[in-house]
C-alpha cells in the first residue's frame, strides 16, 4: 500500500508520460526555472522526445518514489516517430508542487542484439512493489551502503564485495543477466547519484556511468566493446535482510566521458 505521498508520486510520473505523448508540457505544474535534460543534454522543456512521442504504454516497468527526497522516477516503454520503440526512464524532482527537475534517459536501441524489446517492458515488475517485513528492512543509509558495494565489487571486479543473494537476479533492459562482478574491459563506475530510495519496499536506485575503455592494445582482457565508450545505468537494487535480491537497470551507451547533465 502506497502512503498518499507516495501515491502522488506516482501519479505524478504517470501524468508526465501522458503530457509527453501528448506533446503537451502545460499539462504539468512546471516551476519556472525547471530544468529538463534527455540524455545528458539540456534543453528546453518541449523538445527532444516531447517532438516525437506519439504513445506511453498504460504501465510503468518500475516506479520508485521518495517523498523525503522530493522525487520519483522510473522507466516504461513509449513510442515515437511513428511506430518505433524505445524505453524511456524519467526522474522528477519536485519544491513545492512544482515540478524543478526533468531527467530522461532515453534507450532506442532493443538489447543485446533482438530487434524489439521484452515484452516484459509493457507491464509493472511484479517483484519490486512488495513490502517486505519489517525484520528484512535496512535504513536508507544501508541501502545506499548495499548498492554502492554492488558497483564497488564490479568496477573492481571483486565478487566479495557484493552483498547479494545466492538467488539474486540483474534485468537489464528487460533481458535477465547475471548477477556478479564482472568487469573485464570496466575502467570506472563514475558521477554516482542517488535518486531515490524507499527502505518500506528495500528500494534504491542509483544513476551511474559505467566506462569502457575499449579494447586497448596493452590490454590483458578481452573487452565486450571495441572502442571507448561511456554506458549512462539506472539501477534499481531490491534488498532484503542486508543482501541484494534482484536489480532491474536500463542503460544506453554514449560517447566516451559522457555527463549526465546534473
Amino acid at each position: 500500500m502506497l502512503t498518499p505521498a507516495q501515491a502522488r508520486l506516482h501519479e505524478l510520473l504517470d501524468a508526465y508520460f501522458a503530457a509527453l505523448a501528448a506533446g503537451d508540457p502545460g499539462r504539468l505544474p512546471l516551476a519556472a526555472d525547471a530544468r529538463f535534460t534527455e540524455n545528458g543534454q539540456q534543453l528546453a522543456i518541449g523538445a527532444g522526445l516531447w517532438a516525437t512521442m506519439t504513445a506511453a504504454s498504460d504501465s510503468r516497468a518500475v516506479t520508485v518514489a521518495d517523498p523525503a527526497a522530493g522525487q520519483v522516477a522510473g522507466w516504461g516503454m513509449v513510442t515515437e516517430g511513428g511506430d518505433a520503440e524505445a524505453l524511456l526512464g524519467v526522474r522528477l524532482r519536485m519544491a513545492g508542487k512544482a515540478i524543478r527537475e526533468i531527467e530522461t534517459l532515453v534507450v532506442r536501441r532493443p538489447p543485446f542484439g533482438r530487434t524489439t524489446f521484452p515484452e516484459s517492458l509493457y507491464k509493472a515488475s511484479p517483484v519490486l512493489p512488495d513490502i517486505l517485513d519489517p525484520a528484512e528492512r535496512g535504513s536508507r543509509e544501508e541501502l545506499v551502503a548495499a548498492a554502492n558495494r554492488y558497483l564497488d565489487g564490479v568496477s573492481r571486479d571483486d565478487a566479495d564485495l557484493i552483498l547479494s543473494a545466492d538467488d539474486g537476479v540483474r534485468i537489464e533492459n528487460g533481458v535477465p543477466t547475471v548477477l556478479n562482478a564482472d568487469g573485464a574491459g570496466l575502467e570506472d563506475i563514475r558521477d554516482r547519484r542517488i535518486a531515490a530510495a524507499d527502505p518500506e519496499r528495500g528500494l534504491v536506485l542509483v544513476c551511474c556511468f559505467f566506462d569502457h575503455p575499449g579494447q586497448r592494445r596493452d590490454a590483458g582482457f578481452t573487452s565486450p566493446l571495441a572502442s571507448p565508450t561511456s554506458v549512462m545505468i539506472w539501477e534499481l537494487s531490491k534488498v532484503a535482510g542486508g543482501r541484494i535480491r534482484r536489480i532491474e537497470a536500463i542503460g544506453a551507451a554514449f560517447p566516451y566521458g559522457m555527463r549526465a547533465g546534473w
